[in-house]
């Protein structure tokens, strides 16, 4: 009996991938921050909120926890239908 425990065990250990691809999103919209001297500064808040005109920025943060690397990788992070891309905005580091 323990023997077919462990058995089975063993193959559903083996069924499952040793590794994963890892995803956060970051939802931010962006502000103007006017210093004393007069300057201005563009920074991040979170966006709990957000009107009409405000600049959301999101963030997808990812990491392969393996030494091999990953292909054909699809990730989907959606956003709201009532927010605009704005063409040529995306970046990646």
């Amino acid at each position: 009996m323990k023997f077919r425990l462990s058995l089975a065990l063993a193959t559903l250990l083996a069924a499952v991938p040793a590794h994963a691809l890892k995803a956060e999103q970051v939802v931010e919209r962006e502000i103007l921050i006017q210093n004393a001297d007069g300057t201005e500064v563009t920074a991040r808040q979170p966006a709990a909120e957000v009107a009409p005109g405000d600049r959301v920025v999101y963030t997808v943060l990812y990491e392969n926890d393996t030494l091999e690397p990953a292909e054909d990788i699809v990730l989907t992070q959606p956003v709201p239908d009532t927010l605009t891309y704005v063409e040529g905005s995306a970046e990646r580091d």
